[in-house]
């Protein structure tokens, strides 16, 4: 299910980056030395298909903007 408020992301939230490509963010790190969390995204579409990466929150704000309804 995609979390449509403006708080921090959770496990199985839907992204769309700035090319299109479709992702799940799969595991969410707790800061131990970072100032911030980690979200790994699990691509499932796009260029990255498979495979995980990871990310600041910053992007995945930017990102989530793309899959939010409005209503």
């Amino acid at each position: 299910m995609t979390n449509t408020t403006l708080d921090k992301p959770k496990l199985g939230d839907l992204l769309m980056d700035d090319e299109g490509d479709i992702g799940l963010i799969s595991l969410i790190e707790a800061p131990e030395n970072l100032s911030t969390e980690l979200y790994f995204i699990l691509w499932t579409s796009g260029f990255l298909t498979g495979y995980t990466t990871a990310h600041h929150l910053k992007e995945i704000h930017r990102w989530t903007i793309n899959v939010r309804l409005t209503t």
